[in-house]
């Protein structure tokens, strides 16, 4: 990348940034228990070319994502030393969907769409609870990997909260209880006539988890 490239990107950068919704965080981000909303953060440093020409599609990702749930940011890194040792930054940029009950690394193509995908879904409920045959056909319609936990002991459900963190930008984990009214039509939907999806089954001494991938 010229000179007179670099120059331009971080010209460009400037001016995004005076209209950006991107949050400019300091020395009082450091805990994740903090965080009301969930972040996705790009740790940066100044003299990083990689960052400069991220800045543009940092600050469009913030409009984008200004009326939805997540707070996008940025920090200095070579400032707030700190924080960067704590979410394990070892390169620039590096970006992490940081909330109370995860911290994922974006490692995919720096786009906007793919980084509002990545966003959106990191931030989804760690185990989502069907309440209705809408809400399922929904999910079932998902391209991710999903696990469906169907009336499981308390002990799988303590399992899958401690998998869910690490995965759920990538997979959905849904959990239905036999007091629900739609208990039986979903073993219907999923074990006598399945998706085109593949899938297995965890037999649990209370009852079932599906995975469909």
């Amino acid at each position: 990348m010229t000179k007179s490239l670099m120059k331009y990107l971080y010209f460009m950068a400037s001016i995004f940034s005076v209209m950006s919704k991107v949050l400019e965080l300091g020395t009082e981000f450091g805990d994740a228990n903090d965080l009301n909303d969930p972040h996705l953060v790009m740790f940066y440093a100044p003299w990083c070319g990689h960052c400069k020409a991220l800045y543009p599609v940092w600050n469009e990702l913030g409009n984008k994502l200004s009326r939805q749930t997540v707070t996008v940011a940025r920090i200095d890194a070579t400032i707030y030393r700190n924080a960067a040792e704590k979410f394990n930054v070892r390169g620039f940029p590096s970006l992490r969907l940081i909330a109370k009950d995860r911290m994922l690394e974006f490692v995919g193509e720096r786009t906007v769409e793919a980084l509002f995908e990545f966003a959106i879904k990191g931030s989804r409920p760690l185990l989502q609870s069907i309440g209705s045959l809408g809400k399922l056909n929904d999910i079932k319609r998902s391209d991710d990997v999903i696990y469906l936990a169907l009336n499981i002991s308390e002990e799988m459900r303590q399992c899958l909260l401690l998998l869910a963190p690490s995965i759920v930008h990538e997979t959905i984990l849904a959990e239905v209880r036999t007091c629900c009214y739609i208990f039986n039509d979903i073993f219907k939907l999923f074990l006598t006539n399945m998706s085109p999806k593949n899938f297995c089954d965890i037999q649990d001494p209370m009852g079932l988890l599906v995975i469909l991938y």
